[in-house]
């Protein structure tokens, strides 16, 4: 963790994520078509721990679920508060994801770890047919599993990387909105949804880094051993 807080320092003195910016303009619909396109492969690797019925159901939640926009009436109620900080979020009721008009212009990859959590949350129960996240509290667990689900789908895509030094870029960048706010002074940040989430650093190291695939990519080893695989 620290050696990546070290690198943010290296290449900004004081890291702001708006220096990172996509100039390209991200296409988002083709992120998370692709994210869904990886959440369905990592359904077929768990085929045989969930039943054939929730299966099924998880299968039609990820081809069916679609990204919404903040403009939209129904939605604008929520967006002070859903918004207030970098985010996306996903809602069951209307089985919509919503990006945050803040994040719609950062790294592709920081994207992709986005939409990935996110995709998390919509095959939620899933997390029952994996028995691996007992080491966190109960409260943290769909957010812990929603992360897992991201590392995943990330490894994924940094396994098929065969240029070493791309493959450190993309998984350096995946982090950068947790990065930003870990490398901070974590003195003065106020993490209202701490009860719900585990603190970044554990995210990164625990989880992220728990990916063969990210220690391969950024040539470091995490403390943590994964169960989840």
């Amino acid at each position: 963790m620290q050696l990546l807080c070290n690198q943010l320092k290296v290449e900004d003195n004081l890291f702001l994520i708006s220096r990172h910016e996509n100039s390209k303009g991200t296409n988002i619909q083709q992120i998370f078509t692709e994210n869904q396109a990886s959440v369905l492969k990592l359904l077929a690797q768990k085929k045989r721990s969930i039943p054939a019925a929730e299966f099924a159901k998880m299968v039609k939640a990820i081809t069916s679920v679609t990204l919404g926009s903040f403009d939209e009436p129904a939605i604008k109620k929520i967006f002070p508060a859903a918004c207030d900080r970098p985010n996306a979020i996903y809602i069951p009721a209307m089985h919509r994801v919503f990006v945050c008009p803040s994040i719609v212009n950062f790294p592709d990859l920081t994207l992709q770890q986005i939409l990935a959590h996110e995709l998390g949350h919509v095959i939620q129960k899933m997390q029952n047919y994996v028995p691996c996240f007992d080491k966190y509290p109960q409260t943290q667990l769909n957010e812990v599993f929603a992360d897992w689900v991201a590392s995943k789908v990330l490894a994924n895509k940094l396994t098929s990387e065969k240029n070493p030094e791309v493959a450190e870029k993309q998984a350096f960048e995946s982090q950068l909105l947790f990065l930003s706010i870990a490398c901070g002074n974590t003195q003065k940040i106020k993490h209202d949804w701490a009860h719900t989430h585990p603190n970044l650093q554990n995210r990164i190291e625990n989880i992220f880094l728990s990916q063969p695939a990210f220690q391969k990519a950024l040539r470091c080893q995490s403390k943590s051993t994964p169960s989840c695989g």
